[in-house]
């Protein structure tokens, strides 16, 4: 049973990802300045670093500004760009500290790539960025060992995974119930209009159900919080056991449930109701509305909670 379909928040919002970067820039540059004021090897040109670190904060600024106003894929086109430029002040650096100084920097951009990039973009620029940093330390070979190197390598490559796997972890945090593990609201608000959507594409019905469980108040008040719990997730299991990996099951308050079923009218919502009943060992009310062509989802929703108020009153 997929409770919503894999939704991984992709949508960090292109203003944050332009202000990571621009900082993450900005930080190189004063890094540059603070290296020409105080040097750390007699090979440091201060002049160079100023304005390299000019260059730099001149970029940071564009990046912040420009980022936000252009379409997403050139966020990709902005990282090659950046990885190109350290690779190249790798190949310029005239000790093994400058090419540790530019790894740092490539570490830095993997680590945002791994946190604001999509999967599939995700692999081709960590990609770019070891094989160009090896391929210039190999050109170049002041590092002496060819361990620090791969150490660099290793290192870009983890910094980029662990930043995926804690952005993809708050993106399900961000549209999945803690305790049931299905999709909360929000998660409910871009399953369901994305599934209706391509429904609609085929002819053919989306129904949408609101449950609420009967006296769930006083099951709470008497065996407990926890067998309140422990009876909504066995709920949910068993719905999950019953439903369509192509339907979708959203938990939108304490006991409040939605299901969002397509290529399924409302006869057909009916009948699953039935089996949904043989299969839950606690008492519910439904109301099932079939989504009309054009309706929000606030709207199906509305009435299916209308609804739900008739049942209830009916079985009152």
């Amino acid at each position: 049973m997929v409770a919503g379909g894999s939704i991984r928040g992709a949508a960090l919002g292109s203003q944050t990802a332009a202000t990571a970067l621009a900082v993450l820039i900005a930080l190189a540059a004063a890094d540059c300045i603070a290296f020409a004021i105080w040097p750390q090897s007699a090979t440091v040109e201060p002049v160079v670093l100023v304005a390299t670190g000019g260059i730099l904060a001149v970029v940071a600024g564009v990046t912040l500004w420009a980022l936000p106003r252009l379409n997403p894929w050139f966020l990709d086109v902005w990282v090659a760009a950046l990885t190109l430029v350290l690779a190249l002040g790798t190949f310029a650096a005239k000790s093994a500290a400058g090419q540790l100084g530019t790894a740092m920097g490539l570490c830095l951009l993997a680590t945002f790539c791994g946190y604001f990039l999509p999967s599939r973009h995700l692999l081709p620029q960590v990609g770019a960025m070891v094989i160009l940093y090896a391929t210039v330390v190999a050109a170049s070979p002041l590092l002496g060992s060819p361990v620090y190197a791969a150490t660099v390598a290793v290192t870009i490559i983890a910094l980029a995974w662990m930043a995926w796997r804690v952005s993809a972890m708050l993106a399900a945090a961000a549209v999945r119930d803690p305790l049931t593990g299905v999709l909360n609201r929000r998660g409910l608000t871009e399953a369901a209009t994305l599934m209706h959507s391509l429904t609609l594409r085929v002819d053919r019905r989306t129904s949408v159900i609101a449950i609420d469980l009967n006296d769930f108040k006083g099951y709470n008040d008497r065996h407990g919080h926890a067998a309140g719990d422990t009876l909504l997730t066995d709920l949910v299991n068993a719905w999950s056991q019953t439903l369509r990996s192509t339907d979708i099951i959203a938990r939108t308050g304490g006991d409040e449930f939605v299901l969002v079923l397509s290529d399924t009218d409302a006869a057909a919502a009916h009948s699953l109701l039935a089996r949904l009943h043989e299969v839950s060992r606690s008492q519910w009310s439904a109301g099932v509305v079939e989504w009309n062509r054009g309706e929000a989802l606030v709207d199906v929703l509305r009435r299916a909670d209308q609804a739900l108020y008739l049942a209830k009153t009916h079985r009152r």
